[in-house]
This record gives structure tokens, sequence and C-alpha cells, in this order.
């Protein structure tokens, strides 16, 4: 999925396997490059910021290889780039 990051993520407590890994919020990009849609978190493994265009894996399991999760934890998007542009 192409995504807009639209905010992060401030937690006080995780699941044990993902302690130390970044959250963002984001939303699927629409052809205008803006965020549509329902807001959903995303573990972040390309160093994305508000306001960036990421490729978003959507799949349960390949998010948790990228994250390097356990099979149980609960991990279903994981960003894994940062788009410089499209079209």
């Amino acid at each position: 999925m192409i995504a807009k990051v639209v905010g992060n993520v401030v937690t006080t407590k995780k699941h044990a396997a993902l302690c130390g890994e970044k959250l963002l919020v984001v939303q699927a990009a629409g052809r205008d490059g803006r965020g549509h849609g329902e807001k959903l978190l995303a573990f972040d493994r390309a160093d994305a910021g508000i306001g960036d265009t990421v490729i978003v894996v959507t799949e349960g399991g390949a998010a948790k290889q990228l994250v390097h999760a356990e099979k149980n934890s609960p991990v279903d998007l994981c960003i894994a780039g940062v788009l410089d542009r499209t079209g």
C-alpha cells in the first residue's frame, strides 16, 4: 500500500517483543498524494516522518519479518520504505 504518514504514536507500554520499535499513523494515499480514509498504525523500519509518502507492507507475516518480531507478536503493518517521488 502507498500511504501518507500523518502522525506519531507515543506509548507507555508495548508488547515485550516490540519494545524500542517506532510506531506511526498512516493513511492510504490517493492520486492527489494526500492521506484518505481510515488511519492505521504501522511499525516504521524506514525512518519515515510526518508528511512522508511510504510503502506499507500490509500482510502480517511479511510485516513481522521486517520488524524481526516473534510469530505471535501483534504486528500487521510495517513501513518498508520512503518514496522520494511518484509518477
